[in-house]
Parts: C-alpha cells; structure tokens; sequence
C-alpha cells in the first residue's frame, strides 16, 4: 500500500501536468520571442504577454495544486480517524499514508520541478567555462524556460540565458500555494462541520 511505486506514481501524476505546462507556456513565450524578433509585435507587447503568460501558468499550477491539498488533507483526517480507531481497538493494519498531507510532499513536488532546470543551467555553465559552442543547447534552454526568459529577451535580445533561474521561483512558488490553500480549505471545512456538531450535541442536551 505504501510501496516505492505507489509513491513514485502519486508524485509522477501532478509533476508530469506541471512539466507538460511548462512546455506550452515554453512554446508559447518562444512564439513572442519570434514574433518580437521579426518586429511583428513590438517589444513592451512582447512584455506584457510574456508577463500574462506567467500568470496563467501561476494559475493552472495553482489549481491543480489545490486540488492536491485537498485531497492530502482529506486523506489525513481519514488516516487520522482509522489510527484512532485502531487504538481503540487495538487492531491494527496498514493504512494508506501516501497521499496524505504533509508539508514534506509539497517541497518534494516542488525539487521535482526544477530538478531539469537546475541539470540545465550547471550543464550550460560548463559548457561555458569550457569555451564550447552551446547554440544548441541555449535554443533548447530558452525554448524550455520561454515562460521566463521571453520577458527578459523583449527587454534586450542579448540577454542572458541565465535569467532562466528566474523560473526557481516562478515554477514552485504556485504550486505551494496552491497545495497549503487546498489543505486550510479542507481544515476549516472540517472545523465547521465540528462546530455545526458541538451545537447540535449541546442542544439535543
């Protein structure tokens, strides 16, 4: 029940939707970058779409993140009852602890994610140190991470590469929120079912 491979699936889910949107919101600041290159749109245009792209990604991993939290923290209170239960009892069984919240998890979603952007960056700084030709390379980059970089190339066009690591904070931050917005969701949820419960206990007494 709370084998490696469930875990290694409950993790892949959400982190394949946050890399899948980072590919679009990728493709999509690329086409600006294009679009402003070829002066079809002019470069504080290509700023702003850049920045509207960023908050539609903040958005979408906002939400499915939240939907996360939710279900982390309703797993925990339905973990929590059958532990009580079992002390009780004192029957005991394995119960399943892999989607329950834990703040744990979310850090661990959010090193997932930039886990590719860290790889990129130190091999492209190698890459540099070393005096090779990396255009290839630096196109992967900036089409990747076009989400970030966009907004700094309609700036200047010369900026750097670098400017990526913006994205270490871009990517995760949404996703935390998201995540620990679910989870206080579900507790006031359950405070208020409890309250609703005192009341009824204290007037039926």
């Amino acid at each position: 029940m709370n084998r490696f491979i469930d875990k290694f699936i409950y993790y892949l889910k959400d982190s394949v939707l946050i890399y899948t949107y980072i590919i679009v919101t990728g493709l999509l600041g690329f086409i600006v970058m294009f679009m402003v290159d070829e002066n079809y749109l002019p470069d504080y245009v290509g700023i702003i779409l850049s920045a509207v792209n960023i908050v539609i990604y903040a958005l979408v991993a906002r939400n499915i993140f939240l939907k996360t939290g939710e279900e982390a923290m309703r797993a925990k209170h339905s973990n929590d009852i059958e532990r009580r239960h079992m002390l009780e009892t004192r029957s005991y069984h394995e119960i399943n602890k892999v989607t329950e919240f834990s703040i744990k998890k979310i850090i661990v979603f959010c090193i997932i994610t930039i886990v590719p952007l860290a790889i990129m960056l130190l091999v492209q700084g190698i890459i540099d140190l070393s005096g090779s030709d990396s255009n290839g390379f630096l196109l992967m980059l900036k089409f990747l991470y076009g989400m970030v970089y966009s907004a700094f190339y309609c700036i200047t066009p010369t900026a750097s590469v670098y400017f990526t690591a913006v994205a270490f904070i871009i990517i995760p931050v949404p996703m935390y929120i998201g995540y620990m917005q679910g989870v206080n969701n579900v507790k006031k949820e359950y405070a208020q079912a409890e309250l609703i419960k005192q009341k009824i206990n204290g007037a039926s007494n």
